[in-house]
């Protein structure tokens, strides 16, 4: 633009140099210019609104976006209006409409984004160029559309959970046969049979049958109480900061979502907290959706107390953690009074490689927490609190086997 008006600018020069005669010319080329200034001044009449094809939809998934834009304009007026899409959207395209408009016209603009990072986005007015035919004064505006708000869930990935499913998952019509067993209600013994784990055996009533050649008469495992769960609450503690803090969040909020979704399937009560927020937990797909639209907010909370909810009596308690410190361990502990049970999953590394991915070897050794915490797991599985650590080069399918 500044380089046309130097041009301009120059040969009206030369031209009034050789053609002094010309001062009149000057004077009427000066008087349009300034006519097509103020004709072109005010901006065309455009109305835009935008229709999203969901106003909720997961990270990854592609949803269509179609923009109707009405023209009007009493001059014939080149315009370009571009869509503006916020930053963690990504279009399919480059969406514009270009040209040189007179009248009025319905135009439409369809598109598709994707959405690559979690969070609630507001899509920003359209941007507007408007100019004379000639292209001599550029001016520019926002479009005011109507206000439009996508929420992005965290993504999902598959959890295969075979041994994991009655722990964490169980309710509803085989909990009732079946149930949880509760490591705080000893029911009794009974003889050991093949496939019982060793952990299970009752070594004190086991000896009090005697021994014949440095052999067990009889043995005996211990059988607990079943109790049924109601639900699944999962709780995650955001008190990390730093790099590692953000990178754990983003893990922290996928594994809640796919255990909440998976918990929903089974027609399970869902639930999800912070120490600062959470969703009452409930039934349905209104439920899932509550926490799932928590998820897709949750920032890190550093300075917020490492406190844990008492949940819900007969529910299953999951309590993702980084580095897993002591008040957090304490407050599983605590729970355990009413959940059914309860799981700790650590994330030390602030991720874990989700079904299909391939990561670099870890060397070094998890946090002193994270340690601690694998020392007391088998003191904590009698306490009925699970531990299941997952360290950057671990999937989490070995959730499964645990």
């Amino acid at each position: 633009m500044i380089l046309r008006w130097l041009l301009i600018a120059f040969a009206l020069g030369l031209y009034l140099v050789f053609r002094p005669s010309a001062a009149p010319w000057l004077v009427w080329i000066a008087f349009l210019a300034a006519l097509i200034w103020f004709l072109y001044r005010a901006q065309p009449k455009i109305m835009a609104i935008r229709t999203l094809q969901t106003s909720k939809t997961f990270t990854q998934e592609a949803l269509a976006v179609q923009v109707e834009i009405s023209i009007s304009s009493w001059l014939p007026t080149l315009l370009t209006i571009s869509e503006n899409v916020p930053l963690t959207l990504i279009p399919d395209r480059q969406v514009a409409l270009s040209g040189l408009f007179w009248g009025q016209s319905q135009h439409q603009l369809e598109y598709r984004v994707s959405p690559n990072m979690r969070g609630e986005f507001t899509f920003p007015a359209l941007g507007l160029n408007w100019s004379d035919p000639l292209g001599l004064f550029l001016r520019y505006a926002k479009i005011s559309s109507n206000s439009q708000t996508l929420l992005v869930y965290p993504g999902l990935h598959p959890l295969e959970l075979p041994d994991l499913v009655r722990p964490l998952l169980a309710d509803g019509p085989k909990a009732r046969v079946f149930g949880l067993e509760d490591a705080l209600s000893l029911k009794g013994v009974r003889d050991y049979v093949p496939g019982d784990e060793l952990r299970r055996v009752h070594w004190k009533q086991t000896a009090r049958f005697g021994t014949d050649n440095g052999r067990y008469q009889r043995l005996v495992v211990r059988e607990y109480e079943q109790v049924a769960a109601t639900g699944v609450q999962v709780h995650l503690d955001l008190s990390s900061q730093g790099r590692i803090g953000a990178i754990y969040l983003e893990s922290a909020t996928r594994l809640a979502a796919s255990l909440l979704k998976s918990a929903y399937q089974q027609n399970l009560r869902v639930g999800v907290s912070s120490a600062l927020t959470g969703s009452q937990i409930g039934s349905g797909f209104m439920a899932l959706e509550a926490s799932l639209a928590l998820l897709a907010t949750l920032k890190l909370e550093p300075n917020a107390p490492l406190s844990v909810p008492l949940p819900e009596a007969g529910t299953n308690l999951i309590l993702i953690t980084e580095r897993a410190p002591a008040a957090l361990i304490e407050g599983a502990i605590h729970a355990r009074a009413r959940a059914a049970r309860v799981t700790v999953i650590a994330l030390p590394e602030g991720f874990y490689l989700e079904p299909g991915e391939s990561g670099r070897t870890v060397h070094h050794a998890p946090p002193d927490e994270v340690r601690e915490l694998q020392n007391k797991a088998g003191v904590l599985e009698e306490a009925g609190v699970r531990v299941v650590v997952l360290r950057g080069d671990e999937s989490v399918l070995k959730l499964a086997y645990r």
